[in-house]
């Protein structure tokens, strides 16, 4: 059941829905570099406006609550459901642990979404497969340090369930430009659309055998991130060009080039670099 009508009493039995794909979210949670291979598992999670939304669907606002009390140092979270036929409100509470910023505000979500995880909200995440995809050159960096920074960023396409054990039978992961990194039981070959490919072509203004003849020939990192910086913030070339166009036509870039160039323009016009 995933909602109630006016005219039905709702009660704790009601059962709650299983995650669409659009309530998951994915982020990283480790990298791995072996052999010159750098790869990345990801993690399915939801966050607490999602478990908000569930419970008013089912629950209706005014049919459950939420309250917080400190017990030491932790924070704890006890989310009750209003149940018709017994008259009573029924609760179950979980404590949250510490985010690396704003602690308390940190707390109080984690200890949240915690107690919902015990009202059965997104259980069967648990149930994830374990989600490795292998990262191309243009999807991280490396620091002076060498430490990895991934730009690469994914989302769910498709998920699905066994109705009767509420677990996760098949899913698929894609990457912002919707290539498919990986299926429940083996990993996809992103391959080019042929929006990619015509992206290129406008671009550089070549076609298809020129574009593999030519190397590429990249400038300096301090030139490339002036150019992103430039081209990021609207400004155009001495003689009126577009900075983008340029640098791709200069250096012979191929579809990777332009895609990373355009992922690193997000980053900076959202703050995310510090090149």
């Amino acid at each position: 059941m995933n909602g109630n009508t006016t005219n039905k009493p709702y009660t704790i039995m009601d059962e709650i829905r299983l995650l669409t794909k659009d309530d998951i979210d994915v982020r990283v949670a480790q990298t791995t570099n072996y052999e010159g291979k750098v790869k990345v598992s990801l993690l399915l999670y939801k966050d607490a406006r999602v478990d908000m939304k569930i419970l008013d669907e089912l629950y209706t606002p005014m049919g459950w609550k939420r309250t917080h009390r400190l017990i030491g140092d932790r924070l704890y979270c006890l989310v009750e459901v209003w149940d018709k036929e017994k008259k009573e409100w029924v609760g179950k509470e979980d404590v949250g642990t510490e985010s690396n910023t704003e602690a308390e505000k940190g707390q109080a979500s984690d200890s949240f979404k915690r107690a919902c995880f015990n009202w059965g909200i997104g259980r069967e995440l648990y149930t994830s497969p374990k989600i490795t995809v292998e990262l191309n050159e243009k999807e991280y960096t490396r620091d002076n340090n060498s430490k990895i920074r991934v730009y690469a960023t994914f989302s769910v396409k498709s998920i699905g369930y066994d109705e009767k054990t509420r677990t996760i039978s098949s899913l698929e992961i894609q990457d912002r430009f919707g290539n498919i990194r990986f299926t429940m039981g083996g990993q996809s070959v992103p391959k080019e659309t042929p929006q990619v490919v015509k992206t290129r072509r406008q671009v550089t203004g070549r076609g298809e055998t020129e574009v593999e003849s030519v190397p590429y020939t990249p400038v300096s990192p301090s030139q490339y991130w002036s150019i992103v910086k430039a081209y990021a913030e609207g400004r155009k070339t001495k003689d009126g060009g577009d900075y983008r166009e340029t640098w791709a036509k200069k250096t012979h870039a191929r579809t990777e080039h332009i895609l990373q160039f355009d992922q690193d323009v997000d980053n900076y016009r959202r703050g995310e670099t510090t090149n």
